[in-house]
């Protein structure tokens, strides 16, 4: 397969894989070194090789919000996201990318702060960055790990559904905004206006859109969710380091049994996802969160 270079980790062994929804396949490796070195360019083509001439690959990311960022940060320059990795003792070329929620042809007139998504391409980097922040022009940034959400479908806007718009079976679309059977993007209503929501009980409905964080249905399913996945009760991205084994509060959880703590950080260490309809491509994990 032309996976057999001699820098390749001893006992690199693909011992699992995992068939998604939309087409995709999950490969899980034996560490984190395995998954780290297939992920690596010329190995990672030389895997590729053997699927179909579309598939593509990409390393996973470890994804963090950050709050407040100065909206005189210029996303397109290279050498200022090397910048905040200097300034914030980051291996080069470890912030995969910045993104704002809100683009900024999007932003209002005199915006000064926006949210934002960093993507890092290892673990122990988003870690540090949620530990100490980084700079930003200068100004100090808050990190934070991304905690999953549940899905929705844009079409008929069920949370928590198991499909995306291009499957969903409904015979009409339903409004995000007012809940009747159109596209969200024909509806004359504004945001600020008399909201409802379809997933909300009628007494709890209006006053909020679908796409609502602070929506009871959202809150429900969103807590529903994290309750299946460990790793979203620590507030680092978790590996063999004890350091990372902190809750989401604060409180330490290195007392917790060693053996079930690694299973959490470093168990499902590597991954792809080879082909798909969702144009997720392909990602390699070395721990962390799926």
């Amino acid at each position: 397969m032309g996976l057999l270079a001699a820098d390749r980790p001893k006992g690199t062994t693909f011992y699992g894989a995992r068939r998604h929804t939309l087409g995709s396949i999950t490969f899980h490796l034996n560490s984190v070194a395995a998954a780290s070195w297939v992920g690596t360019p010329d190995v990672l083509m030389s895997f590729l090789s053997h699927f179909d001439a579309s598939a593509t690959g990409m390393t996973h990311t470890y994804h963090t919000t950050a709050q407040f960022i100065p909206t005189t940060f210029d996303l397109s320059i290279q050498a200022a996201l090397a910048e905040v990795e200097a300034s914030g003792g980051l291996k080069p070329v470890s912030i995969r990318y910045v993104r704002f929620f809100k683009p900024v042809e999007q932003q209002a007139r005199g915006q000064r702060y926006t949210h934002a998504t960093i993507a890092f391409a290892d673990p122990g980097s988003a870690n540090i960055a949620i530990s100490q922040g980084l700079f930003f022009d200068g100004q100090q940034v808050q990190v934070k790990k991304t905690l999953p959400e549940p899905r929705r479908c844009l079409k008929c806007q069920c949370l928590g559904a198991n499909h995306v718009a291009a499957q969903c079976k409904s015979i009409h679309d339903v409004c995000a905004w007012c809940v009747s059977m159109h596209r969200t993007s024909e509806c004359d209503m504004g945001p600020g206006q008399d909201l409802r929501c379809s997933n909300c009980k009628p007494h709890e409905a209006w006053g909020h859109g679908v796409a609502d964080r602070q929506c009871p249905t959202f809150l429900e399913k969103q807590a529903q969710l994290q309750c299946r996945l460990p790793e979203t009760k620590y507030r680092f991205f978790p590996t063999d380091d004890p350091r990372t084994w902190a809750d989401a509060n604060g409180e330490d959880s290195s007392r917790m049994d060693a053996d079930k703590m690694w299973r959490v950080g470093a168990e499902r260490v590597g991954r792809m996802v080879q082909g798909g309809r969702d144009g997720d491509g392909q990602y390699w994990r070395a721990g962390g969160m799926d």
